[in-house]
């Protein structure tokens, strides 16, 4: 007969009310020997039940004259609210307001190479970007046009010009008023366009000329699917392995890649300068940062993740006989900090103990549904294929989770990582 197996602890910070939340699952109900207690530091919980011991590193340091409840006989499932010790500290409001994401323009330099994350093919080489700008949110061109139709007044003698010849004002009032707009920055047509030598950084993506990026070329649109061939979004793949890299952006005359489809070179300089920077930030923890500015912009925690060609004029066509899950989104808490048994050892320690997420209610909905729910949610539009992913991370995530939470009146429950520096 196989020994049981180790019960599986998880601990979330409750940080607004000072408490560690424990929750434990055993495979076989608790007897007389199971009992718990801290370690002499309070930042361990260890149990010791059916002759094993598990230790768990909590969130947080707890205060030491916890008393610990007994456990009760019988039950499979544990819990325990513990205090927090110690005043709330300037890293506990950092992680609820932080929203940075991973490789940022401050963090890169001209050495930096990125290379395919599936074959190693060189994408941005060393040498090429001289110059590395982060871009304003992803919201940014809704509020220029929000700020075009609200601007303030532009002075009498920059809104008109004077005709000297006959003293009279012409008709150039409005081309003056756009001309004073776009150069103060909030015209209308106001856009980043790319440039040789630079490169734009947003949450998800680099922004690049197409002669500044390597083994990258547009999908060939006979093996594009025929729901894709009629959009505006033109895929880029790589040459080598045909893995979807990112695509076409013909507003800005650039290259958009996705940062999850590439990694930091092993051999970057990067290692040997101090500044230590991921060779390979999760899918998720990409993704969250842009939920995370999309929940800080328009305080909506609904979100629909959906492919972007679709539409949900599109749903119920002729032509869309494919049937595509879609990611429905429900945001509980943006920021929260957690340890499980069941997750695996950070590679690299971190200023904060335990891992920073991201808690979602989710389900995965058909394209009838998600037309329904447009009235209700922000869309999140993002390649198939990284839906998928983040599908995958969601269903995986739910294995941290003691059974009785993961699930909520037809919700499933799962974590999204949050990105943080290490």
């Amino acid at each position: 007969m196989p020994p049981p197996s180790k019960p599986l602890i998880y601990a979330e910070l409750l940080a607004n009310i000072r408490q560690i939340s424990v929750i434990a699952a055993l495979e076989t109900p608790c007897d007389a020997t199971t009992n718990v207690e801290l370690s002499g530091n309070g930042q361990e919980f260890i149990m010791h039940h059916g002759g094993e011991s598990t230790t768990l590193t909590l969130p947080g340091r707890i205060v030491l004259t916890t008393q610990l409840q007994k456990s009760a006989l019988g039950r499979k499932e544990l819990s325990w609210r513990l205090p927090l010790d110690g005043p709330p500290t300037r890293p506990d409001a950092e992680d609820a307001q932080s929203n940075e994401a991973p490789w940022s323009a401050s963090k890169l330099r001209e050495d930096s190479e990125f290379l395919c994350r599936d074959c190693g093919a060189v994408v941005i080489g060393r040498g090429v970007i001289k110059t590395w700008k982060d871009l304003p949110s992803e919201n940014w061109a809704e509020m220029m046009d929000f700020w075009h139709c609200h601007k303030p007044d532009v002075p009498e003698h920059e809104r008109t010009h004077e005709h000297v010849s006959n003293g009279t004002h012409g008709s150039e009032e409005l081309d003056a008023e756009n001309s004073v707009a776009t150069t103060k920055g909030y015209g209308a047509n106001t856009k980043f366009a790319a440039n040789s030598g630079t490169a734009f950084v947003d949450m998800t993506t680099f922004l690049l000329t197409p002669s500044d990026c390597s083994s990258l070329e547009p999908l060939d649109n006979q093996t594009t699917p025929a729901l894709e061939q009629n959009v505006a979004v033109r895929p880029i793949h790589c040459k080598v392995c045909s893995k979807n890299m990112g695509y076409l952006d013909e507003q800005s005359d650039g290259v958009k890649i996705w940062k999850w489809s590439i990694k930091l070179s092993q051999a970057n300089p990067h290692q040997f300068s101090g500044l230590r920077l991921p060779q390979m930030p999760s899918i998720s923890s990409i993704v969250s940062t842009r939920i995370s500015s999309i929940l800080q912009a328009q305080c909506c925690s609904r979100l629909l993740l959906h492919p972007l060609e679709w539409k949900p004029s599109l749903a119920a066509s002729e032509m869309n006989k494919m049937s595509r899950s879609l990611l429905s989104l429900w945001i509980l808490t943006p920021t929260l900090r957690y340890s499980a048994t069941s997750s695996s050892a950070v590679d690299e320690p971190s200023l904060s103990p335990g891992n920073l997420a991201m808690k979602v209610f989710w389900k995965e909905v058909t394209e009838e549904e998600a037309a329904e729910l447009m009235d209700t949610v922000e869309e999140v539009p993002l390649p198939s294929e990284a839906i998928q992913q983040v599908s995958a991370c969601l269903h995986d995530s739910a294995l941290l989770l003691p059974p009785s939470t993961r699930k909520f009146q037809g919700w499933d429950v799962g974590l999204l990582e949050r990105w943080e520096e290490k």
